[in-house]
């Protein structure tokens, strides 16, 4: 029986900085954990995403909360998963 390899993930300091604001928020620190692992696990990280495009092209978007959306770019060769940034919409996409 072979286990697959895990993604590694790998935390920018926007990213690191940004998390700071939701880490007394229950249920967004809930569901970041539960969406993390998630992306860890997965066969194909890129399908729990929506890829973006314009300056952001090549990473993916996700959302945690009606408000609250994960920015992350996938590393396929390496099995990395870059976290870019977490936060609202306007914050994460850079408009409105």
């Amino acid at each position: 029986m072979t286990s697959e390899v895990k993604w590694i993930l790998v935390q920018s300091r926007q990213y690191e900085k940004h998390r700071k604001r939701y880490q007394h928020d229950q249920n967004v620190s809930k569901t970041l954990c539960e969406r993390l692992k998630s992306l860890q696990d997965a066969k194909d990280p890129e399908r729990l995403g929506d890829i973006k495009v314009g300056p952001l092209n090549g990473a993916y978007g996700t959302r945690l909360l009606k408000s609250v959306r994960l920015l992350f770019m996938v590393d396929s060769g390496a099995k990395i998963i870059r976290l870019l940034d977490i936060g609202d919409h306007k914050n994460v996409y850079h408009h409105d």
